[in-house]
């Protein structure tokens, strides 16, 4: 017989952890919303060694920097929300 963890609340720092990550979160993409709209048409996005742009791409390609920064801290949440159900069936 499989023994079951039964799921116990946050504690306060538990709670206080993932309010940040997630405020964390919002704050990433509201500053990247504010930012793209403000950005030009074309932007560099590759630079030489002089420090001068080699490459220039579209806007667009911005909005991929909050994309994967969110893939980490969304994978945690999703694992502290589950954290009893994924430990009780796959132990």
């Amino acid at each position: 017989m499989k023994t079951m963890i039964t799921p116990t609340p946050f504690s306060t720092r538990g709670k206080s952890l993932s309010l940040a990550l997630v405020l964390t979160l919002v704050t990433i993409w509201l500053v990247s919303i504010y930012a793209y709209f403000d950005l030009p048409a074309e932007v560099p996005t590759h630079f030489g060694f002089t420090g001068r742009p080699t490459s220039y791409g579209n806007k667009a390609t911005f909005l991929l920097l909050p994309i994967l920064f969110s893939i980490a801290p969304v994978i945690f949440l999703l694992i502290i929300r589950f954290r009893f159900t994924l430990v009780n069936k796959y132990p």
